[in-house]
């Protein structure tokens, strides 16, 4: 529900500015008056003594004019008014307002009604032909605010009581009976506890996600390593199978290196052999030309004896060169 709430006076520099510290008060309790009914879950606009047509737009559930009086009856007291019916469009709910408001306010405040003091300065008040006709009117004349202790005491000083009243009277009217203090600490706290309950909702969503994210990126971890498992195994493997290889490789050398310096001396001694050989047999056929006229038998034995002197030359030479140590 919508309530719109004018500071008596407020803003006002020059003209009516109001009883004697009027405008300070009423910019001062109205705030406090429109928190209240926030509390209870009212939609309050506050405005001056000269609003704009803007803030003003709209049908309204209430406007209220906050006033106090000046110390002109030479007594305490306050009253609530309407609009005059012939102004007033939504007269049948500005009275009933009105009458919830009258109330809860005196017998809060402590402050006496004097009804008496209705005038025509509030009953055809400049604010009831701007507002939309639809909205009810109510204008509320707390007290004399500089009426000595009396009603100053309570306007200036007991300002909770000035909220209650008013305020109070407003809910009934608008909302039905007001729920107890510690019932809206209650509420409030509720709301405050679901609230954060929501908020701790998103952040274990948030933290699932998390450890969600995190379980994937170690199962690719976990992957990876495994991938990284079997590298190291082929590569152990073929390191096992090169080491391998590399000792059938250095025996090989150490026999070839070991073969290398017999291999390297047998063919020139071979040749030196053949060469001697050769020389000695044809040396002795010119000096004994007999030796061309021996038969087949005489023949062959000469070979089986030349065979066995090479036999015993080659065995020699495979010895000698074993021990022979070459440059290279």
């Amino acid at each position: 529900m919508k309530i719109l709430i004018q500071a008596g006076h407020g803003g006002r520099k020059t003209g009516a500015t109001g009883a004697p510290k009027e405008q300070k008060w009423t910019t001062e309790i109205v705030p406090k008056i429109a928190n209240k009914l926030r509390d209870n879950e009212f939609y309050v606009k506050e405005v001056g003594a000269d609003p704009s047509a803007s803030e003003l737009s709209g049908d309204w559930d209430l406007f209220l004019a906050v006033h106090y009086d000046a110390d002109i009856y030479n007594d305490r007291g306050g009253f609530i008014d309407t609009p005059d019916p012939a102004t007033d469009f939504a007269t049948k709910e500005s009275t009933r307002i009105a009458a919830e408001m009258r109330k809860t306010y005196f017998s809060t405040t402590g402050i006496p009604e004097r009804m008496n003091r209705s005038n025509k300065n509030t009953k055809f008040y400049y604010m009831w032909s701007k507002v939309s006709k639809k909205t009810p009117c109510v204008i509320i004349e707390a007290g004399v605010g500089f009426r000595t202790p009396e009603d100053h005491q309570t306007l200036w000083f007991e300002q909770d009581k000035i909220v209650e009243g008013i305020t109070k009277g407003i809910i009934i009217a608008l909302k039905g009976e007001p729920m107890p203090d510690a019932l809206q600490k209650c509420l409030k706290q509720h709301d405050k506890l679901v609230t954060e309950a929501a908020d701790h909702r998103g952040l274990i969503a948030s933290l699932d996600a998390s450890v969600e994210s995190l379980k994937t990126n170690l199962d690719k971890k976990d992957k990876q390593v495994s991938a990284q498992k079997g590298l190291v195994t082929q590569a152990e493997k073929a390191s096992y199978a090169c080491g391998v290889e590399l000792s059938e490789a250095k025996l090989r050398v150490a026999e070839l290196e070991k073969a290398k310096p017999v291999e390297a001396i047998k063919d020139p001694m071979r040749y030196v052999v053949s060469l001697v050989i050769g020389a000695i047999i044809t040396w002795a056929y010119t000096q004994y030309p007999f030796l061309g006229q021996i038969g087949p038998d005489q023949q062959a034995l000469a070979v089986f004896l030349i065979g066995l002197v090479i036999k015993g030359l080659d065995k020699y030479q495979y010895e000698a060169g074993s021990k022979v140590k070459l440059p290279f």
